[in-house]
Order: C-alpha cells, then structure tokens, then sequence
C-alpha cells in the first residue's frame, strides 16, 4: 500500500510543503522501511539532540544488532550483508564542533559502539582527530575505508547508500529531510527531537 503524507500547517512562514492527504495518482512503491526514534525521556536531556550520546548509542546498537551491519556472519553465503560502508548518517546539523575539532554528543555515542568504524566527511581542512575524514570521492566509488559515513545532508547530494540515517526535524526543513530520505535504497532511520508541528505518515 502506498505512503502519503500529511502535514498540517500552522502559521509558519517558512514551509514550503503544502498539505495533502492523497497524492493525484498511487506511488510506484512503498519506499523503504521506516524507524523513527525520539529524542525525549530519560538519558535525553541535552537540548540539541546532536549532542545526545544516548540517541547515538540506540542508533548504533540498531544498526550493528538488529541490521547486523558489519556482522560477523558476512561471507559468500550472505552476499547482501551490510558493510558498515553502506550506511550514511546525515544531518541537517553540523554533528561535529569545527571549531574544537571533537564530535558532538551524537556521534560520540555512535562511536562508543561502532568503535573504528565511523568516517566522517568535512570540508576544506575541517577534521577530527579521533574518527578518519573521508573524501567524497571516496564515498563516491566507495573505495574509502569500510566505515559508516557522517556527512552534513549537502555534502553527498547524488550518492545513496542501503541505510541512511537521518539527524534532524523534517517539521523544521521538510526540503533537507527529503534530500536526506532520498539517498537511502533499503532501511530509513529517522532521528529527531519531539514534533513542534504535528506531521505523521499515513498507510
């Protein structure tokens, strides 16, 4: 059954998705799967979400336990296993401090469980000294290091990968989260902090 989705606006002025609860014509596919996950309760009291350790770890935990991203079961007999290089985390904030080159709460939680395996994409000469920075075109032929790759939404704009997920508030830049849900072909996470507008999916 087709997805469609509704928004119902409030006086912002900034939206630039009208709302609707039918599309003119059925989708041509149900598009990939959907988990959401809240920035809200207990272990969440940061106020930016990509200063959440405890959002980065639950997203890390889902990714290597229930997708097996990197398991160790990857072998000729499973071909499409996940390598931790077809996932991306992307973000309509900046999840690293430029300034202090050091992660932010997010993706510090990420690395708390992936371990070596997380690659960030930076421009000009921003860098971590804890996580390798990767080319785009590196991420592009994918002839980089096998790590889950963070990028800023922007920075990819083209490539796709199996999962993405994404970091932000589709309420706040509906237009980045489409960016972002677009380059994923398989399994969609969708990070986010409490609604401030009410926008649900609809089966």
């Amino acid at each position: 059954m087709s997805h469609y989705l509704q928004i119902t606006l409030v006086e912002n002025p900034f939206h630039m998705v009208h709302g609707y609860t039918a599309g003119a014509s059925p989708l041509p596919t149900v598009g990939p799967p959907l988990q959401e996950f809240v920035h809200d309760g207990p272990g969440h009291e940061e106020k930016d979400l990509a200063d959440c350790m405890t959002c980065g770890e639950r997203v890390a935990r889902v990714l290597k336990e229930v997708l097996r991203v990197g398991g160790a079961d990857r072998s000729t007999k499973t071909p499409q296993a996940l390598a931790y290089r077809d996932v991306f985390v992307l973000s309509s904030w900046r999840l690293w401090d430029q300034k202090k080159a050091t992660l932010r709460g997010f993706l510090r939680g990420l690395q708390a469980i992936l371990g070596p395996h997380l690659g960030l994409v930076a421009p000009g000469s921003v860098s971590c000294p804890t996580v390798p920075t990767i080319s785009v075109s590196d991420v592009a032929s994918f002839t980089g290091p096998d790590v889950v790759v963070a990028a800023a939404t922007g920075h990819v704009v083209g490539l796709e990968r199996k999962v993405v997920v994404f970091v932000g508030n589709m309420s706040i830049s509906a237009t980045t989260f489409q960016h972002g849900a677009s380059r994923c072909t398989a399994q969609l996470l969708y990070v986010k902090t409490p609604e401030p507008y009410p926008v649900r999916f609809l089966k």
